[in-house]
């Protein structure tokens, strides 16, 4: 069965950036059935952040959005809608469920 699976990634350069991931995880709440959070790059792991996650992803490195992409694609089923968000977007009123079309 088809599942929708959230990601997104950001730096953990300051307090900021995982704020600002929390508030785009959560503008989509209730719209995915598993969520996956890389952090690109070492430092604080924010503890809001990897309770939410189903599976939390610390890369060494920074490889950027799109080796978070690479990441999590990996990790799908091949029937699975993935959606990739930048940790800065916010959901207003779009529904993940009517964009997830066979």
């Amino acid at each position: 069965m088809s599942e929708i699976i959230f990601t997104t990634a950001f730096v953990p350069l300051s307090e900021y950036y995982a704020e600002i991931t929390y508030n785009c995880v959560a503008s989509f709440a209730g719209q995915y059935d598993r969520l996956i959070i890389v952090q690109n790059g070492l430092g604080p792991i924010p503890y809001e952040l990897q309770e939410l996650a189903d599976l939390y992803i610390v890369s060494k490195y920074n490889r950027t959005h799109a080796g978070a992409v690479n990441i999590c694609s990996r990790l799908a089923s091949p029937d699975d809608f993935l959606v990739f968000a930048n940790n800065d977007c916010v959901n207003e009123d779009t529904d993940l469920h009517n964009l997830c079309m066979i």
